[in-house]
């Protein structure tokens, strides 16, 4: 959904707002997975924390893309999900 919804951003924000916006939420998915496998809680807790810092700067980017009026993201499941 975020690549959807970047690809409607102006060109310009190509190396800015939507590589950011884009690297954060694959950073999401992407530590939790590789905290998945890991042996120790400490490590675990890490990933999951880094997980949760990207959430964050996601939460951030779709403010700022309203503030912008690049538009703004509905509250929807993925297609197919429900």
């Amino acid at each position: 959904m975020v690549y959807q919804f970047t690809g409607q951003f102006p060109k310009s924000e190509i190396y800015g707002l939507t590589s950011q916006f884009r690297r954060a939420a694959i950073s999401i998915a992407a530590n939790i997975a590789e905290g998945f496998k890991k042996k120790g809680a400490a490590d675990k807790v890490r990933f999951l924390n880094i997980a949760q810092g990207s959430l964050e700067e996601c939460r951030y980017y779709l403010i700022l893309s309203k503030d912008l009026d690049y538009g703004e993201a509905a509250r929807s499941s993925p297609k197919g999900r429900g």
